[in-house]
């Protein structure tokens, strides 16, 4: 073999280990969001139910969904309070209807991951 032919196979030998190299690090980087992203909707969600708990600070479903989302997001809960965001969403007729459809989509898209 010349010269030309060996410095070619170490080019494409090490174009195909760089890219190999780069797809693993982004599979890394889009496992590790899918895995933080029910606790930043969550967040969302909380930052919402609290501006809606100054206009409302009488309502206990409210209140409790309040206090479960927070201890979901500080690891005291294993499980995201997706019944109660639920019934908050659908049961309640005197809170906004952004903040009810905005739980809604957050539930679709948590269910669907």
């Amino acid at each position: 073999m010349s010269n030309q032919a060996i410095e070619l196979t170490i080019e494409l030998g090490l174009l195909g280990l760089f890219g190999l190299l780069y797809y693993l690090y982004q599979r890394r980087k889009i496992l590790a969001f899918e895995a933080d992203k029910i606790p930043s909707q969550l967040g969302l969600i909380l930052q919402l139910l609290l501006l809606e708990h100054d206009k409302n600070s009488t309502d206990p479903i409210l209140n409790e969904l309040i206090e479960e989302i927070d201890r979901f997001l500080h690891g005291e809960t294993s499980h995201p309070p997706l019944a109660l965001m639920k019934v908050y969403s659908e049961n309640q007729p005197n809170h906004s209807p952004d903040l009810k459809r905005m739980i809604a989509e957050i539930l679709v898209e948590i269910n669907e991951s």
